[in-house]
């Protein structure tokens, strides 16, 4: 097996371990909405909006962090030599 092969494979088992564990119940306030849901569901939930965040980023922030080539003058064009005989 390759090596990425396996860490994916071992965050994937450590993941499955992490929702296997915290299956109990979450109630969390935003705002003016009680939320209740099972830690089964919120882990995979977040874990796709940081993925979904990074990937957006890495994807279409790019085009503003490439830094742009300095246009650089040709230098001035040198007077002929002329050889002394």
């Amino acid at each position: 097996m390759k090596t990425k092969t396996i860490v994916l494979l071992a965050a994937l088992g450590l993941f499955i371990i992490l929702l296997i564990q915290n299956s109990g119940s979450v109630q969390f306030n935003f705002f003016f909405w009680k939320i209740s849901m099972s830690q089964v569901i919120l882990a995979p939930g977040v874990f796709f909006l940081g993925f979904a965040a990074g990937y957006w980023r890495a994807h279409f922030g790019r085009r503003r962090d490439r830094v742009r080539p300095a246009v650089v003058p040709p230098p001035p064009p040198q007077p002929p030599q002329i050889a002394n005989r």
